[in-house]
């Protein structure tokens, strides 16, 4: 074994358990010392995790990355994913699955963020074919803003609300107290892909938060998770698929929900960015690592 690989597992398994400490210190609010001695196997074995993870890997040090612990232990080459918040979640549900989550729980959490990746998924090509759609049939772009506002107003007289009018924020607030209409992320996604693809300017970040909610706070519902439990899961995993950055999706859920759901939260993350594909809300976004295999691609987001 090469002296490199050897300084790299002793480095990552202090980091990786340091890093345990002191978030489990965190999310269960207790002493760093009471953590760091009553913790202290359970962190080295998340530790030693790690090192397997880089002492199995091909090549270090930047020639090819590292697979994934997942990978090397169950052989599903669809975890294999090279990133560093990755393999950080990963150790992440190793511990802190038996200090603070309930395992059936983050099951259920698991399933409801693969299926806010289709929904990202949905959202996205939703939003530019839509655009490209009506850019070949309207070629006149006041005409096209002209009908589509046409179309949202009959929608809107047809459906009897303004819900999907707007931010529409105070669905949000809905969806998060547990209330949300069955329908209602999949009316606000064609409302925005109606709007925005017909030439209107809008944000697409606080339409995402409403589809992530309502669908969340209805599937996760469907599956047994608390619904506005679920909704929150739905509301970042939905934004983390779309906009490809993991890592602003976890600290984004500890501003808005609190750090107690932290491993919740982290995990649909990092599912809903590794299931989303290459698709995104903006085409001049790149992503330089595959999200699958450890390789170097340098691609933007498919439109």
């Amino acid at each position: 074994m090469r002296p490199a690989r050897v300084l790299a597992a002793a480095t990552l398994l202090c980091t990786y358990g340091m890093v345990g400490c002191a978030v489990y210190s965190f999310v269960a609010r207790e002493s760093l010392d009471l953590v760091f001695y009553g913790t202290l196997p359970l962190t080295v074995l998340c530790g030693l995790l790690c090192v397997v993870h880089i002492v199995l890997a091909s090549h270090l040090a930047g020639r090819e990355e590292a697979m994934p612990l997942c990978r090397l232990a169950l052989g599903w080459k669809l975890l294999e994913a090279p990133y560093f918040l990755t393999n950080f979640v990963l150790w992440l549900l190793v511990s802190g699955a038996f200090l603070v989550v309930p395992g059936l729980q983050l099951g259920l959490v698991a399933v409801l963020a693969v299926g806010c990746a289709l929904v990202s998924i949905l959202f996205c090509r939703g939003l530019h074919i839509t655009e490209h759609l009506a850019a070949r049939v309207l070629k006149d772009p006041f005409l096209r803003a002209a009908a589509g506002g046409c179309v949202i107003v009959a929608a809107t007289l047809l459906l009897g609300t303004t819900d999907y009018n707007g931010a529409g924020m105070d669905v949000v607030a809905r969806a998060l107290s547990g209330q949300a209409d069955p329908w209602a992320w999949l009316l606000k996604l064609a409302f925005t892909a109606v709007t925005i693809g017909c030439g209107f300017k809008g944000g697409e970040v606080v339409p995402s938060f409403f589809v992530g909610a309502a669908f969340g706070c209805v599937f996760g519902g469907l599956l047994g998770l608390p619904p506005a439990f679920a909704a929150a899961i739905g509301l970042v995993s939905v934004f983390c698929g779309a906009v490809n950055c993991p890592i602003a999706s976890v600290i984004l859920s500890i501003e808005l929900f609190g750090s107690g759901g932290l491993v919740y939260f982290a995990a649909a993350c990092a599912l809903s960015y590794l299931l989303s594909g290459y698709c995104g809300l903006y085409s001049s976004q790149t992503i330089l690592y595959s999200k699958l295999k450890a390789e170097f691609i340098n691609v933007h987001t498919h439109e």
